[in-house]
């Protein structure tokens, strides 16, 4: 497999951008799951260790005045 790397600016939006940005939040969601599952499967079968199977959640805390 051939690597490369493709120096684009901020302005210049690839295709991809625009075809998600017609999906609805839903769709979006659904893919991303989709992405996470593969990973997931992909590490299990390369480490043989099962990774964490959630969304990392950040908290943070504030106080209030």
């Amino acid at each position: 497999m051939e690597k490369k790397i493709e120096i684009v600016s901020k302005n210049h939006q690839k295709t991809d951008y625009l075809f998600w940005l017609h999906k609805s939040a839903q769709e979006r969601i659904d893919a991303l799951e989709i992405l996470r599952s593969q990973y997931i499967q992909f590490q299990l079968e390369m480490t043989g260790e099962n990774v964490f199977k959630g969304f990392q959640r950040v908290y943070k805390i504030t106080q209030r005045k």
